[in-house]
């Protein structure tokens, strides 16, 4: 009897390590889009939690060499897209180091539609922000069309949202949960 005890307790401890799994990476992206999207900063202690915390999740779910260097490449290559689109202006620092840290868990074979979703999701974030701005702000101007008051306007917009909203897409198409399918 003690044997199967035992059996059955490893085998609950290995469910709850399969649910830290699965609910680790997408709780840390929703935070980092909630401050974001309250404060339109994302710490440094987030992105750096996201990044890290690949690693002993990759160590104990037995995930092979190859798959995790494709997974760093991806982080990698995000990193360096991130970093571009700081330099000319379009995304704040936390919104570069974030998408490179979601990159390293959604890894090189959902990369491309991460990419796609997180761009749709800022456009469609920067639209209804815009939208919010002018019903919130802007009061009725003289002769300047309504047109010429959207497209003048420059908006900061939370992206951790769009780049949130992205990872939590593609994270079911994962390595991480067709492990667990």
């Amino acid at each position: 009897m003690g044997h199967w005890a035992f059996l059955i307790w490893l085998g609950s401890l290995c469910d709850v390590y399969n649910n830290i799994v699965l609910t680790v990476f997408p709780l840390l992206v929703v935070i980092a889009g909630t401050f974001d999207f309250f404060t339109y900063r994302i710490p440094n202690w987030i992105n750096i939690v996201i990044a890290v915390s690949i690693i002993p999740f990759a160590i104990l779910s037995g995930m092979p060499l190859e798959v995790f260097v494709w997974h760093v490449v991806a982080g990698l290559l995000a990193f360096v897209v991130g970093y571009l689109l700081f330099a000319f202006g379009v995304f704040g620092g936390g919104d570069a180091k974030m998408i490179a840290a979601a990159a390293l868990w959604v890894g090189w074979d959902n990369l491309i539609p991460f990419g796609v979703i997180t761009a749709f999701a800022g456009g469609a974030l920067a639209f209804f922000m815009m939208i919010w701005s002018l019903i919130r702000n802007e009061p009725v101007v003289g002769n300047v069309s309504l047109l010429g008051r959207i497209f003048k306007k420059q908006l900061k917009l939370p992206y951790g949202i769009a780049i949130a909203a992205g990872a939590l897409m593609v994270f079911p198409s994962t390595w991480w949960i067709q492990q667990f399918v």
